[in-house]
């Protein structure tokens, strides 16, 4: 055969997770939890928050072969304890402490006080973000091979108590670049077997978007005051009750202040999907390349049912939302590229004994 005649050479290979979860076979799963966790006070909330994600991981696939979530409850419990009375505990005690000696008698102390617990709490939080997530990947499996997380906690943490800072120092404009830097920390110690993942680029592509989120919702909020204002005023004068206002008035700055919310989020959905898919852009794993089909209206419907699953089932049916989330990740998400999974062995990375009690302790890494 000639050159002419060969077969051309196949293209990158597009993978595409899915998700077969339904509802109906979630169902049970959400009853059976409810009425544990009812008559155990929430204690089983451990147990109920691993069958919901062997449910979710089992019916998510790729390439045909589904994932497998091997963690248990006990070891969700094991680390709620550990957190219970090593950290949260402790906590609760300094606070009552500095409130019961220096909130009136010392007010300088106890701000000083304060400030550092705050700071202690920010640290905190991104240790338990990571934790987190190293224990999910840790008792994530798929085809055998388990992902895994290094780097350290302690190091997560100060960059998020430090981004926190600079985002308040400068009215939120870190925001960016802060975002970007916590996702490079994650992402440049995330393993797929024996293989990293990377992650490469910079912020300056999101910050057009972020200032034209950040100056509109300025603008929303500036609009909403003035126009509250105004139509309080004009109330007042025509009621001629002083501060009383008339119930249509009242009901009139409630408006304007729910239109200008429903803007703001919406601005927020439109910078949040550029977002999602310029990190996804940013992450590659060997030869595979990530795209991330987010848009804002997509994103907005996406919390707003989220929202009303939770508010209306008084959150015993957020593992429905968690469902969605799945779902919509699952669509969304594809990897472009050629990587050869058959040449990929086990992490050598130890695995966590415990779960995430530091992330339960700050209701963080539920999924």
């Amino acid at each position: 055969m000639s050159l002419s005649q060969a077969a051309p050479a196949p293209g990158p290979q597009r993978l595409r997770f899915e998700h077969r979860g339904r509802v109906r076979a979630l169902t049970p799963i959400v009853l059976i939890n409810t009425l544990l966790n009812i008559i155990t006070l929430t204690l089983y909330r451990f147990w109920a928050k691993t069958r919901v994600r062997r449910f979710l991981w089992s019916r998510t696939t790729l390439l045909g072969d589904p994932f497998e979530y091997t963690g248990s409850g006990k070891e969700l419990f094991l680390g709620f304890l550990i957190v219970l009375f090593v950290v949260v505990l402790p906590a609760i005690g300094l606070n009552v402490a500095a409130e019961y000696f220096w909130a009136e008698e010392d007010p300088v102390r106890y701000g000083t006080f304060m400030f550092i617990f705050y700071m202690v709490a920010l640290f905190l939080l991104g240790v338990a973000i990571y934790r987190a997530r190293r224990f999910r990947l840790s008792r994530t499996a798929w085809r055998g091979i388990r992902p895994a997380l290094t780097g350290s906690s302690v190091i997560y943490g100060l960059i998020n108590m430090a981004i926190y800072l600079a985002n308040g120092a400068t009215f939120g404009w870190a925001v960016p670049w802060g975002r970007l830097r916590l996702m490079e920390q994650m992402m440049s110690h995330t393993y797929f077997g024996d293989r990293p993942f990377h992650f490469r680029g910079g912020a300056q592509p999101l910050y057009g978007r972020f200032a034209a989120m950040w100056f509109g919702s300025a603008a929303i909020i500036a609009a909403i005051i003035v126009v509250s204002i105004a139509v309080a005023g004009a109330g007042q004068v025509l009621t001629g009750e002083g501060n009383k206002l008339t119930a249509r008035i009242g009901v009139g700055v409630v408006a304007v202040v729910g239109v200008g919310l429903v803007l703001m989020a919406a601005l927020y959905a439109w910078y949040k999907a550029r977002e999602l898919a310029y990190f996804a852009e940013c992450t590659g794993y060997q030869g595979l390349r990530f795209r991330f089909d987010a848009t804002a209206w997509s994103l907005l419907r996406l919390a707003l049912g989220n929202y009303l699953i939770i508010i209306l089932t008084l959150s015993f049916g957020y593992p429905f939302a968690q469902l969605r989330n799945f779902r919509y990740l699952c669509r969304r998400l594809e990897a472009v590229g050629e990587v050869d999974f058959a040449a990929i062995r086990q992490s050598a990375e130890a695995r966590p004994a415990v779960g995430e009690g530091l992330a339960d302790a700050f209701d963080v890494g539920s999924v």
